[in-house]
């Protein structure tokens, strides 16, 4: 009798099968960028990503073949009997829920948010758009915690990695003597990432019954009048723009205002200290992922405000 794969397996094949799948993106990627150029890819990239992990899950996965992660830790996939392989249309379904649903999510969110805001419904009232436009990010952040929430039984139980696959019920057994992970230890960081999740939510409800009263308490200004314009609307807009500015001037690496702001091809911004720094040691963009050379970096002079 075979032994189910235990979460130090599962890890270890996915973080093997991200490595190969990351391999391609990027062969992917500089083809794309020799052929149509770095804004094509920039332009098409998430696109690109999805076809290159339907490519490798295809070969694999949906022929009937092992990952290459699966194959480094010696497991395959069984149904729930834990008997028999997976059929083709079980394998298939839950590799385009694992590959397509992320991505057809964020792009009907994002379509949803641009609709909203450039070209809403005549039937729609101002009041249900502005419920609607601070709804999307909540949805967003739903499925972050509901994908933790996740991970955080897997920890704790094991089985299912992906949801995708407990969706299909998608099983994993090991074609070799029993695991080396310890369940316990695992179980001690699923608790620890309830933990964290429960401080997450805790903060986010706090934060959102803080907005909550300045909405309220800015309602009381939306009477006065400059320049025909509410002063509620003013402050709205003068902290938008303080915002956006300030957040155009940081440096992600150091986190502070950039200093001799430097452009890598891809078209990011960091301090020229900041990212000679990373390129000695990473050759890609801290940011995209994108790999150049050091000599591409491109020093924006007279780009720093006063």
């Amino acid at each position: 009798m075979f032994a189910d794969a235990k979460q130090a397996e599962i890890i270890r094949s996915n973080q093997k099968d991200d490595f190969y799948s990351n391999y391609i993106k990027s062969s992917l990627a500089e083809i794309v960028q020799d052929f149509f150029g770095a804004r094509v890819w920039l332009r098409w990239r998430q696109e690109l990503d999805l076809v290159a992990d339907l490519g490798y899950f295809g070969l694999t996965t949906c022929a009937g073949f092992q990952t290459l992660g699966e194959e480094y830790v010696n497991m395959i996939q069984v149904d729930e009997t834990l008997r028999k392989v997976p059929s083709f249309w079980r394998r298939g379904f839950m590799i385009l829920l694992q590959v397509t649903a992320p991505y057809m999510i964020d792009r009907c969110l994002s379509y949803i948010e641009k609709q909203l805001r450039v070209n809403p419904p005549n039937s729609l009232t101002p009041e249900a758009r502005t419920v609607l436009l601070k709804t999307i990010p909540v949805v967003r952040h739903t499925v972050t915690i509901l994908h933790r929430c996740h991970l955080a039984l897997f920890y704790m139980k094991g089985i299912f990695y992906h949801i995708a696959k407990r969706f299909t019920n998608i099983h994993y057994i090991l074609v070799r003597d029993g695991g080396t992970g310890a369940r316990s230890g695992y179980r001690i960081l699923g608790w620890l990432s309830v933990i964290q999740l429960a401080f997450t939510l805790i903060q986010n409800i706090y934060n959102w019954s803080l907005r909550q009263n300045t909405e309220h308490q800015s309602s009381h200004n939306t009477g006065l009048l400059v320049d025909h314009q509410p002063v509620k609307e003013l402050v709205q807009y003068g902290d938008a723009v303080e915002k956006s500015t300030d957040a155009s001037l940081k440096c992600v690496l150091c986190l502070g205002n950039r200093i001799q702001s430097t452009c890598t091809p891809c078209g990011h911004l960091f301090c020229w200290q900041c990212i000679t720094e990373w390129c000695s040691n990473k050759s890609e963009c801290p940011l995209c992922r994108e790999s150049f050379q050091m000599s591409r970096l491109i020093y924006l002079q007279n780009y720093d405000p006063p």
